[in-house]
């Protein structure tokens, strides 16, 4: 099993995946955060949580104006 250290890692909220297609969009202040302020771009990975206890870790593969 992996031991993760997640003091030191960037932590963005989103809603529930849809785990259909197992793709995460994140919206509006988040979004920004993630676009403007700690300029990500794709290709970057990055940890989401539910705000329920479940955190994920994935893959940016689309920027739009106000999603990622």
């Amino acid at each position: 099993m992996e031991s993760l250290q997640l003091s030191n890692i960037e932590l963005y909220y989103s809603a529930p995946v849809n785990t259909h297609s197992g793709l995460t969009t994140i919206y509006g202040e988040e979004s920004n955060h993630i676009i403007n302020v700690m300029r990500h771009r794709i290709g970057d990975e990055i940890y989401t949580t539910n705000g329920a206890g479940t955190i994920m870790k994935g893959e940016i593969s689309n920027i739009l104006k106000k999603s990622v």
